[in-house]
């Protein structure tokens, strides 16, 4: 299979990164505190690829395996096989990394409720359906579709974006009764939790 590290991740992932802050710095005019949550929104995209689709199996490795091997779906809501060892786990972890997307997703594009629920059904049925598709055309399946991280992943970018609102109000209301004096990041998280 291959296999691709953290540091692989980190090595591949800067070169783009620095283009991004360069185009949107110097192109788009936005201002500092825009281009680092776009940076770490940049930078999840690439750790949710890391953990949704990769890592893919090669030719090789699949003509030893593929014999027998059948594509894997649940299409039952909620319902857990034997076959999962940590289903808990799973649905946890499913949970915990799509809770960004809700979170950092504000920040750039400042969405209603409507529009976080939509951005995160639209991420999660991809995945899933690239994920079938690789399957096929792969005749192997590296990943079970399941209906349950759909599920579990929207419900991570729900509890993402209601702390962010938790989060911004908070924000807002410590600045206004303190009346302190606060940054250009600040600013922007001040501004963009109206």
């Amino acid at each position: 299979m291959i296999d691709i590290n953290i540091s692989d991740l980190l090595m591949f992932q800067l070169p783009f990164l620095l283009i991004l802050v360069i185009c949107l710095r110097l192109f788009a005019k936005k201002n500092i505190a825009y281009i680092a949550f776009s940076s770490l929104f940049f930078i999840y995209s690439l750790y949710v690829l890391k953990f949704t689709l990769l890592p893919i199996p090669i030719r090789g490795y699949l003509e030893v395996v593929r014999n027998g091997t059948i594509l894997q779906f649940n299409y039952e809501p909620l319902w857990l096989s034997e076959t999962f060892l940590f289903p808990l786990k799973e649905q946890i972890l499913n949970i915990c990394l799509f809770a960004p997307l809700g979170y950092l997703s504000n920040y750039l594009f400042n969405l209603t409720l409507k529009k976080v629920v939509l951005l995160g059904l639209f991420v999660s049925v991809c995945i899933e359906f690239i994920q079938l598709l690789l399957s096929i055309s792969m005749s192997y399946p590296y990943r079970v579709v399941d209906i349950n991280d759909v599920i579990f992943n929207f419900t991570g970018t729900l509890i993402g974006y209601f702390v962010y609102r938790v989060f911004s109000r908070m924000y807002i209301a410590s600045v206004n009764k303190l009346n302190v004096k606060i940054g250009p990041v600040g600013q922007f998280i001040y501004d963009r939790g109206k």
